[in-house]
């Protein structure tokens, strides 16, 4: 589906009633459309297009946005996950041309959740071994192909700048950069154990205005949860900026798709997928000065009947200059969430509810290639079906300023609702 919000004055008198400092339930904006572009019909007799979309949608160069379904592209059925084949796709960035890129083994395309679209055409992605990094390009590859295999253990995340990529990696907690060729990689920093106090398993970096390279660590620090982290790009002047607590802020994990950005205000605004308990049980939203002063959660997803929803996965600033979060679980339909911040004005706008699953849950019926017997399986492999699906686990806005997402449920007619918002 794709989403347009009404213009922001119709929103901003609502949004006006909301203080943020008192960590107050998000105020309901006017609500977007949503518009399904593809429905996932999961296995089918002549083969399906896709089901259980969970990887994000990621804009290359020639327009088309690329994603991958992880089951739902063969004739048959697995009960759990509607299809055993992963399905390589694609769009148009104005929501047009579904296309079916490849189905097969869940090797057709890589399964993590951090792609990136870099400046010479090709989609990158971590690969599913250790050090590897892969690639794909419309029309130069046939699939997605090793691009480097380093020593730095299974790499997390992937950021180019400055004509470089930097990485993270999990296994000795590396951090380095590496040539666009893939011909020199070089360690920045290893930083160090689990109950490390400056944090370990970096997973996610991003790159400041002040040309200082900004991450996310999931373990150690002082609190035992995590850090925020900067760095000169040469690895230099390494800076605890935040240490997280399970408790008081939620932990720092590799489970949202996209946990950190700056802001056009200069702060750094992220995402904790998850706490331990309280106000924080369901995640957190937070903002901090890029020295690592002034932090201050915006809000807290107490638990899973949050109305703003819980498991925040996705946080984006918007070409309207407003933040963007998607939440995978919770609200009241407990589908998942769209909430908006207005930096201007410190207030959190819940956007969107995703809908309950209110259709009957559907029968796929198909003949067996190898007995020749016509079956018809229980639909509880879909659980039903819905207008405009549920549980998004990637939002972005495309360069059109069109947003999208995908989710992995609801929709019509079967499993996997469409490729969304």
């Amino acid at each position: 589906m794709n989403f347009d919000c009404h213009p922001p004055s119709v929103a901003r008198a609502l949004a006006l009633t909301l203080s943020l400092a008192a960590l107050a339930p998000p105020v309901h904006a006017a609500l977007p459309s949503i518009t399904n572009v593809t429905n996932f019909t999961a296995a089918l007799p002549a083969g399906g297009n896709g089901a259980r979309p969970t990887s994000p949608l990621t804009e290359a160069a020639d327009g088309y946005l690329y994603s991958r379904a992880r089951s739902g592209g063969g004739t048959v059925l697995n009960s759990q996950q509607g299809g055993t084949d992963a399905v390589f796709f694609r769009i148009r960035n104005d929501g047009s041309g579904f296309e079916l890129l490849a189905s097969g083994p869940t090797t057709v395309a890589p399964t993590s959740t951090r792609w990136i679209g870099a400046s010479d055409g090709y989609l990158y992605s971590p690969g599913p071994s250790t050090g590897l990094i892969q690639r794909y390009r419309h029309g130069t590859t046939t699939a997605w192909e090793d691009f480097f295999t380093g020593s730095s253990g299974y790499i997390l995340s992937i950021l180019e700048s400055d004509n470089l990529f930097f990485l993270t990696a999990n296994t000795g907690s590396a951090l380095s950069s590496l040539s666009l060729d893939g011909s020199v990689e070089t360690l920045l920093r290893a930083t160090g154990s689990s109950s490390a106090t400056d944090g370990s398993s970096p997973h996610y970096m991003i790159r400041g205005s002040d040309g200082r390279l900004y991450g996310l660590q999931s373990s150690g620090g002082s609190g035992g949860s995590g850090t925020l982290f900067s760095m000169n790009r040469d690895g230099s002047d390494y800076r605890v900026l935040q240490n997280f607590n399970s408790l008081s802020t939620g932990y720092q994990n590799a489970s949202a798709i996209k946990p950190l950005i700056e802001a056009s205000d200069g702060k750094l605004y992220g995402i904790n997928y998850n706490g331990s308990g309280g106000d924080v049980a369901g995640g957190a939203i937070y903002r901090i000065d890029k020295d690592g002063s002034n932090y201050e959660l915006i809000y807290g997803f107490a638990t899973n009947t949050d109305r703003g929803g819980y498991n925040p996965n996705t946080l984006f600033q918007a070409q309207d200059g407003h933040i963007y979060i998607s939440t995978i679980n919770g609200g009241a339909n407990r589908g998942g969430t769209i909430l908006r911040y207005r930096i201007d004005e410190g207030v959190l706008e819940l956007l969107y509810t995703f809908e309950a699953l209110t259709g009957p849950a559907q029968n796929n019926i198909w003949t067996n290639p190898t007995t020749g017997v016509t079956a018809v399986v229980n639909a509880a492999i879909n659980g039903g079906s819905n207008a405009a699906g549920r549980n998004p686990y990637h939002l972005m806005q495309a360069s059109t300023g069109q947003f999208y997402g995908v989710g992995d449920a609801g929709g019509q007619p079967r499993l996997g609702h469409a490729v969304p918002l």
